[in-house]
């Protein structure tokens, strides 16, 4: 807030406060992700922003009536992931089993016709069968805004118990 210092001891004091404070938010991401995979292993999923998962409400913690958030069966949701499943054990591919679903008017959760991305991920989310994951993946942050992401050992990933109810047995998934 104050003139910039452009000797070199003022490029120094600049550099140093900046690595200072780099350091801080790795300490800070670090405690946030401590926070959010304990609050995991307590049964309560840490949620991100989005339209949620395909077939599924997400209904809120609520403290004062003692209720746990978790998701709920959508019903007309429900009826394409098992119509999406049925069809994958017919021997259909995700673009033609996308193109069918489209054909017939089926929107993704976000009112988009486009459903081959949706078709694929049902594929991949073993949600679907009642299992719910936290922490498969973590992210590495990169120079100039960017990240990397990587898989996580098996060992690491938490399973949020009762969370997420089943709308297809295991065997379909598979």
């Amino acid at each position: 807030s104050g003139p910039v210092d452009t000797t070199r001891e003022g490029n120094l004091i600049s550099y140093v406060r900046g690595y200072a404070s780099a350091l801080e938010k790795d300490k800070i991401r670090a405690r946030t992700m401590d926070g959010k995979r304990a609050a995991a292993r307590d049964g309560v999923m840490p949620i991100g922003t989005g339209a949620g998962l395909f077939g599924y409400d997400y209904e809120p913690r609520d403290r004062a009536n003692k209720k746990k958030q978790g998701r709920t069966v959508n019903e007309a949701e429900a009826v394409i992931v098992r119509r999406v499943f049925g069809m994958a054990v017919e021997g259909l591919g995700v673009n033609t089993i996308a193109v069918t679903l489209k054909r017939d008017g089926v929107r993704t959760k976000t009112g988009k016709l486009g459903l081959a991305l949706t078709v694929k991920r049902l594929h991949n989310n073993p949600a679907y069968t009642g299992l719910t994951r936290y922490g498969k993946e973590t992210t590495k942050l990169l120079a100039g805004n960017k990240r990397e992401r990587h898989i996580r050992a098996e060992e690491d990933v938490i399973y949020v118990e009762g969370f997420t109810p089943r709308i297809i047995d295991t065997s379909t998934f598979e």
